[in-house]
């Protein structure tokens, strides 16, 4: 609310892939890749004017050997190289980016590599039971820090269209560059992941009708978070995750299938600003979703889809305090994610009819998105002193879309 004018804003990505796969053998397999990326940003609002560089490279070999009949080893390794680099004029205040708002210059470039292997071994020691056990290392360039993840997973079909898994493991991602640059001498840990999970799996008529469910929980350490008093980021987050998967699919063969899947999600963080564990930015903590699908005919197919979700967290701004020297208000926050969109709903259907074309074969398409017209929350805005908020709306109303596929 303190500035009133455009937003300006440009990118240009450059992007690509190889990769390559062959045997060594009847029993090992292996393949190799290889990635680039680089991705270019410019913003312009107010007195914000940046321009941002992100370079990215990645290797990485995979082998497969069959050692027995009960036994596959699968191994493997990768590197990675991250090149962030970001100049421009910031906003002293996040609040004040009017044209004449006071401001900072930034300058900077990070990069850092990773060089990272794992092993692990499929075994079955019986027909209906088999066991994973692995373990992956990485090292880190930057910070210099190395870890090591053992995991284990495993299954066990206790009857014919029944299957009991389970798995735990160490997991470790590294920071991105942005936080190891506003770190204490790049002193920052590897965050940190523990997995626990049990699934259950009812397969019937091969696939026809299915059922599986799923808990876990994951506990998280090392997060990076920010100090309340040197502004500077360290590895003093922790938080969790736990939750419940469901997914139910049953059909009758050519004519009409259907899947549902419920998802119920409890997950807590103190990260980045959060000082407090406060719900995570992802933590919709219940997602139900259904999708039909039915053949009128042999070239006649008509389909629906529909989800309703918990609305997303966000953080409420609670009240404005007037800046003399500025000539604005600042927003006073409640606490990170404490507040929550209202119910999240839409729902699509479409209609496919298949033919032919000038001797080709050619489908044609005719969809409608948002079918209700629900009016999704998107975000909420403010008035100059923070008194007032309005509601901003999804723009994406009842859509129609027509299309032609013709194959040659």
């Amino acid at each position: 609310p303190s500035y009133d004018g455009f937003f300006n804003s440009g990118s240009e990505t450059v992007f690509g892939n190889l990769k390559y796969s062959a045997g060594l053998g009847a029993k090992t397999y292996y393949s190799m890749g290889l990635s680039y990326s680089n991705h270019k940003d410019n913003v312009l609002y107010g007195v914000l004017n940046t321009d941002s560089w992100q370079r990215y490279a990645k290797y990485r070999l995979d082998v497969t050997h069959q050692l027995s009949k009960r036994v596959d080893i699968n191994t493997g390794g990768e590197y990675e190289y991250n090149e962030d680099r970001f100049d421009g004029r910031v906003p002293q205040y996040s609040y004040a980016i009017g044209n004449n708002a006071p401001y900072f210059d930034v300058n900077s470039l990070n990069h850092t590599g990773r060089i990272g292997g794992y092993v692990e071994a499929q075994i079955k020691p019986a027909k209906r039971f088999f066991i994973i056990p692995g373990v992956r290392v990485d090292n880190h360039t930057l910070s210099k820090k190395t870890v090591v993840d053992p995991r284990l997973s495993m299954g066990w079909k206790f009857a014919k269209d029944m299957v009991l898994r389970g798995a735990v493991g160490l997991y470790h991602q590294f920071p991105k560059l942005e936080y190891y640059a506003q770190s204490d001498n790049n002193n920052l840990k590897p965050e940190q992941a523990t997995h626990y999970i049990l699934g259950y799996e009812l397969n019937k008529m091969e696939g026809i009708f299915l059922f599986r469910v799923e808990g876990y929980y994951k506990e998280y350490k090392d997060l990076v978070l920010r100090d309340k008093n040197s502004f500077l980021y360290n590895s003093n987050g922790k938080g969790y995750a736990k939750g419940i998967d469901v997914f139910l699919k049953s059909g009758i063969t050519n004519k009409y299938s259907t899947w549902i899947s419920y998802a119920y999600t409890d997950s807590k963080r103190s990260q980045y600003e959060a000082q407090n564990e406060s719900p995570a930015n992802y933590d919709i903590t219940h997602n139900l979703t259904f999708v039909a699908s039915y053949n009128i005919s042999d070239v006649i197919t008509t389909g629906l889809s529909y989800r309703v979700s918990t609305g997303k967290p966000f953080t409420p701004v609670t009240g404005g305090v007037y800046d003399p020297n500025l000539n604005l208000y600042q927003p006073v926050y409640a606490e990170t994610n404490s507040g929550r969109f209202p119910t999240y709903q839409r729902m699509d259907v479409n209609f496919q009819y298949i033919f032919s074309l000038f001797g080709r074969f050619a489908i044609a398409v005719f969809q409608i998105n948002n079918l209700l017209n629900q009016k999704n929350l998107y975000d909420y805005t403010y008035n100059y002193d923070y008194t007032k908020r309005e509601e901003i709306v999804t723009t994406n109303k009842r859509q129609f879309y027509m299309g032609l596929g013709l194959q040659f």
